[in-house]
């Protein structure tokens, strides 16, 4: 299990923020008490947990609803309670802790619970689609190979994941530029900020447990807007900005809806964007999560990208002709007048095969070689 930080609810519950049992997250403001003793019903596939999200910008309306089926630890104890956890996204408006219940009982209340607020069965879940003015499901990824000991990667700092407070970690022999480095492009409270930064509620659905399906959705919902923006197709932006908040959360607090509508293909533009960050970051945090507390993080995540990175010497021709690139050939869109650019380090890397592709593709002719110059943001890098 998974403990961060401790609250209180209102009643003086103590809650702690994050507890993770086969693989699967409890609601974070579910008291301790039951963390301690329940987990989040399974029955093969079937994970009985739904976050649902609905936005409306014409109402002024950006809410969720959670639902989750605890099951005791204890076998055959019978022990069953549905819990609920509803607001405005990013603030909790209320909570509700139903039973004990027996296990046929437990699942008609939250089948029940689930059809009021979606119109939909609960066993239909995966092919419902977009309803207006009702809440939407939104699918997540879950990680049932980890056990109830193993984190789900929030709340930590610096590299992926921190060694046991009880030991020093480990010396790491990496050199000192390389260890920067992977210091810096690591970083998940850093990836996790960066997110939170441009609108998407990481507490709504974690970075690393979003399903495909739901940034597929996202992606698909964001050309049906191109193409109306652009006249090539018909619709209603209000409506399609209402179907794209709902699947890909975002906390605006308690702004007036009606100012986030997705009205031009700059809009559009920047929430592709957005997504491919999610992309990017929800991959390395699935990869640099749960990191052995005997090693070393900074090796082992260095460990984990797959690829080799070497630094190379100030005098390197290579390096040389970056930095004066880096100098010379900045473009004159006003963007870089107020300011100066200065290389502290140039990396050569080397990803597994890709030499060998690269001369399979007559990349091995000195003639056939090409510079790509490519920037990106700093949570892009893992992924990249």
């Amino acid at each position: 299990m998974s403990k961060i930080k401790k609250q209180k609810t209102e009643a003086g519950e103590e809650i702690s923020r994050q507890a993770v049992k086969f693989g699967i997250p409890l609601d974070d403001s579910i008291p301790q008490k039951f963390k301690d003793s329940h987990h989040v019903y399974r029955a093969g596939s079937d994970i009985w947990d739904a976050k649902l999200n609905q936005t409306n910008t014409v109402m002024n309306n950006n809410k969720y609803y959670f639902i989750q089926l605890l099951e005791s630890d204890k076998p055959d104890s019978g022990s069953y309670y549905v819990w609920t956890r509803w607001g405005r996204v990013g603030h909790v408006a209320g909570l509700n802790m139903a039973g004990p219940f027996n296990k046929e009982l437990a699942m008609k209340e939250f089948e029940s619970k689930f059809r009021s607020k979606t119109s939909g069965s609960w066993a239909d879940r995966d092919s419902l689609g977009h309803i207006p003015n009702k809440y939407h499901y939104i699918k997540a990824s879950y990680d049932f190979d980890k056990d109830d000991k193993k984190s789900s990667g929030e709340g930590s700092s610096g590299v992926a994941a921190k060694p046991s407070q009880t030991q020093p970690p480990p010396a790491c022999k990496l050199e000192p530029g390389l260890q920067n480095l992977i210091k810096l492009v690591c970083n998940i409270d850093d990836m996790t900020k960066h997110m939170t930064e441009i609108g998407y509620d990481n507490k709504k659905l974690p970075l690393g447990k979003l399903a495909p399906a739901t940034i597929e959705e996202g992606q698909r919902v964001l050309s049906q807007l191109s193409d109306v923006i652009s006249g090539k197709a018909k619709g209603n932006v209000c409506s399609l900005s209402d179907h794209f908040y709902s699947v890909i959360p975002h906390d605006f607090g308690f702004q007036n809806m009606s100012a986030f509508v997705i009205r031009t293909e700059d809009d559009v533009k920047r929430k592709r964007e957005m997504l491919e960050s999610l992309v990017e970051v929800s991959f390395a945090i699935r990869l640099l999560a749960d990191l052995s507390p005997a090693s070393d993080p900074v090796t082992a995540s260095y460990s984990r990208l797959g690829c080799h990175l070497e630094r190379m010497e100030p005098d390197d021709t290579v390096a040389e002709m970056i930095r004066r690139c880096v100098a010379t050939t900045a473009g004159c869109t006003g963007g870089h007048t107020h300011y100066t650019l200065a290389v502290e380090d140039v990396f050569s890397a080397r990803r597994a095969g890709e030499a060998d592709r690269f001369r399979a593709g007559g990349g091995g002719r000195p003639s056939n070689h090409k510079l790509l110059w490519h920037g990106s943001r700093l949570p892009n890098s893992v992924g990249i």
